[in-house]
């Protein structure tokens, strides 16, 4: 059976399994990295 979930939102399922993910989108969005608490 074909994980058809991974190949339509890839960034959904790397993003679950990956914070670097968010962190990503977010320096890109903001033009800086959120702050390591």
């Amino acid at each position: 059976m074909r994980n058809v979930g991974s190949v339509s939102s890839p960034s959904v399922t790397f993003g679950a399994t990956s914070p670097w993910r968010e962190r990503i989108e977010w320096t890109v969005a903001h033009g800086n990295p959120p702050a390591l608490d």
